[in-house]
């Protein structure tokens, strides 16, 4: 039996990967009409390359990175940790499960509202979109009942650092760490665990401050 001849393999030539730059290759490129999606993963490479949902008014260059937009200072409006700079966004977005028992109530109560699709820059951003006849909210999901959320970013950004400041002061005291532990154990365990700790029947000896980061709070579903 002949042996199946081996056709080459076309060589590609990598003789400008050392000399391009990420402008280079957005503005030679720049008539692609995924640019925008691939500048994002210009500056995240790890980033699926998912688009990003942005609504009317922000631009469609806008920096969508999470941890860009915690590190952002308050006024700015261009990020420069993305290279070339791009706009800052102007709204934070995000999916709430309205499945979930007073999820829709303590959103609201939080300061968000749902985004309309007339809203959306471009609709074909939602995928599993879902119509709801009652209403015109943007919505996802086999039931729908997954609806998109905002709050200025600006805003968000704020009370995500007000909280973050009263988690460090908090975690700075040990007699405020043993009362929220007592609270949590009474809640979870009953009132004679509760009374143990608050009693200081299990002592904090020694604390230990772990850096955190807006962006963790971000991804951990939110405290909203």
């Amino acid at each position: 039996m002949a042996r199946k001849k081996r056709v080459p393999t076309p060589e590609i030539p990598l003789s400008t990967a050392g000399m391009t730059t990420p402008e280079a290759l957005l503005e030679r490129f720049k008539d692609f009409p995924a640019i925008n999606v691939i500048a994002r993963r210009f500056s995240n490479p790890n980033d699926p390359g998912s688009l990003p949902i942005l609504l009317k008014g922000e631009s469609p260059d806008a920096c969508t990175n999470s941890e860009h937009q915690n590190r952002l200072r308050t006024g700015q409006t261009a990020c420069t940790m993305c290279r070339p700079s791009r706009p800052v966004r102007n709204w934070f977005v995000y999916w709430v499960n309205t499945a979930r028992e007073g999820r829709w109530a303590s959103m609201k109560e939080k300061g968000y509202v749902p985004v309309d699709i007339a809203e959306l820059q471009d609709v074909e951003d939602v995928s599993d979109r879902v119509k709801n006849p009652g209403d015109s909210y943007v919505r996802r999901g086999d039931t729908g009942k997954e609806v998109l959320m905002k709050m200025p970013l600006e805003v968000w950004l704020y009370i995500k650092r007000q909280q973050q400041e009263i988690r460090t002061a908090r975690f700075g005291s040990k007699k405020q760490v043993q009362s929220d532990l007592s609270e949590l154990a009474g809640r979870e365990f009953g009132d004679e665990a509760g009374q143990t700790l608050h009693d200081g029947g299990i002592q904090i000896e020694s604390m230990r401050r772990v850096r955190s980061t807006l962006g963790d709070e971000a991804n951990d579903a939110i405290d909203a």
